[in-house]
């Protein structure tokens, strides 16, 4: 295995783990500002 083959490798894995960390942090924040809104909404329609 050559030496830039492991160092693409890394390069790969290294990427690859920031794009999902970034993925699931987004679906998180994505995930509670829905529930937010629709909290927000259920309160705003049980005032009424």
């Amino acid at each position: 295995m050559p030496p830039w083959l492991d160092d693409l490798a890394a390069l790969f894995v290294y990427v690859f783990g920031l794009h999902v960390v970034m993925l699931s942090a987004a679906l998180l924040v994505g995930a509670i500002l829905y529930s937010a809104s629709i909290m927000t909404i259920f309160v705003i329609r049980s005032r009424d």
